[in-house]
């Protein structure tokens, strides 16, 4: 039953991102995840059917997958031109955190209040307060962030865009190959 909820979360974060694509729209396609995994874990704190309480989780757990693919794109609105990869560490960073800190939280709430119920409902002010996070970035239009991107031209992307021929990068990794070598044979002509 695991695996299932693993599969129909990879097909949501397929089908959310892909949407979030083609339609060019983030914020929306980050929130209704974030009310769906916050609404999930309310039902899961308030009933007391085993089913009930596995489907609400397994929809928290399929909407928390949905939102990895439009979350990570957001930072490529502002630099278009090349991935920021100080951004998404830190999304990363926050990410592995809360993956410490979520079942540390879930432990400390179940020894003092005898109950789960509590470490959920406290997981529904995480996840509404990450759509509120997405709603404040989508609400600013686009034309009030173009002050935050560098303007694009075929130079800044040469790198992505206008790769160096093929040759140029046989020639270089055989440079490459070659240096390694001499070092390998004589490590003095190289200094």
């Amino acid at each position: 039953m695991i695996a299932l909820f693993g599969l129909l979360g990879a097909g949501a974060m397929l089908l959310n991102g892909h949407h979030s694509d083609l339609s060019g729209e983030r914020a929306m396609h980050c929130i209704v995840p974030c009310c769906v995994m916050a609404a999930g874990f309310l039902v899961a704190s308030c009933v007391s059917q085993p089913w009930l309480v596995v489907t609400s989780l397994a929809a928290s757990f399929i909407a928390t997958q949905a939102l990895w693919g439009p979350a990570l794109s957001m930072p490529m609105e502002f630099w278009p031109d090349a991935p920021p990869p100080p951004e998404i560490a830190a999304m990363n960073t926050i990410a592995i955190f809360s993956g410490f800190f979520g079942p540390y939280w879930m432990g400390l709430m179940k020894d003092a209040w005898g109950t789960y119920d509590v470490g959920l409902r406290g997981l529904v002010i995480s996840g509404l307060g990450c759509g509120w996070h997405h709603v404040r970035a989508g609400s600013q239009p686009l034309q009030a962030r173009q002050h935050l991107k560098p303007p694009l031209t075929s130079e800044s992307l040469s790198p992505v865009m206008n790769p160096r021929p093929r040759t140029t990068r046989r020639a270089t990794l055989a440079s490459l190959r070659r240096g390694r070598i001499a070092r390998l044979v004589s490590p003095v002509a190289v200094a």
